[in-house]
């Protein structure tokens, strides 16, 4: 929630959803500390519309990766949904990794030099990636993440594990396009494993004028 939590102190509406219990209650909890109001829903992105009317929001924000984690044909049927919860004219913003470029780092032990601080606890973080080929089946990326926390004299270490199949940059484009969406922007470029796509809902076509009645068309 800290993106929906940001986005409410400027000022916006915001809603945020996600399939964990755990962090829907955190995105609630955040919210509540931070003194704004952000609608918090346990959704799946593949059904959003169950949860939120069409058209009803101006923009919709995915973030951190976070598409990557459905695989190939639910982040179609979640690209689908973002589309349909956009109003005419509203904007989609996602950022993912380029999966080829972190397919061709191969497999390595990243260790973060950022040292992350909040509420008086100091957070480390690794990452090791190994990746899978599989013939005739998409390139798994697996990433195992260990966050060290530290409050005062007190260190808790916590590992997770997650796994990811491989998509180009122009598959995932065309799977937006076939979503409805327009794509607009694509800071996809060589030597960075991150980028951002933004794309927006067409807006309503003008309504159609009827044709002046002439001795040809009565």
């Amino acid at each position: 929630g800290l993106d929906a939590v940001w986005l409410a102190r400027q000022g916006f509406r915001t809603a945020a959803c996600d399939l964990s219990p755990a962090l829907v209650e955190a995105a609630k909890s955040h919210a509540g500390s931070e003194g704004v109001d952000v609608d918090v829903h346990l959704a799946d992105w593949r059904s959003l519309s169950c949860t939120f009317a069409p058209g009803s929001f101006d923009a919709v924000l995915c973030t951190g990766n976070s598409i990557s984690h459905l695989g190939r044909e639910a982040m179609s049927d979640a690209l689908r949904e973002f589309a349909t919860l956009l109003a005419p004219g509203g904007i989609l913003l996602v950022d993912t990794h380029d999966w080829p470029q972190v397919v061709a780092a191969g497999d390595r032990l990243v260790l973060d030099p950022e040292v992350l601080r909040r509420a008086g606890r100091r957070c480390r973080r690794s990452y090791r990636w190994s990746i899978a080929h599989g013939a005739g089946e998409p390139t798994t990326c697996r990433l195992a993440f260990v966050l060290e926390v530290s409050a005062g004299s007190v260190t808790r270490v916590t590992r997770h594990e997650v796994s990811f199949e491989a998509f180009t940059a122009s598959e995932f484009l065309e799977r937006i396009r076939r979503a409805g969406l327009r794509v607009e922007y694509c800071d996809a470029r060589g030597g960075v494993d991150r980028y951002t796509v933004v794309a927006r809902r067409p807006p309503a076509a003008a309504a159609e004028v009827p044709p002046q009645a002439t001795p040809g068309n009565r």
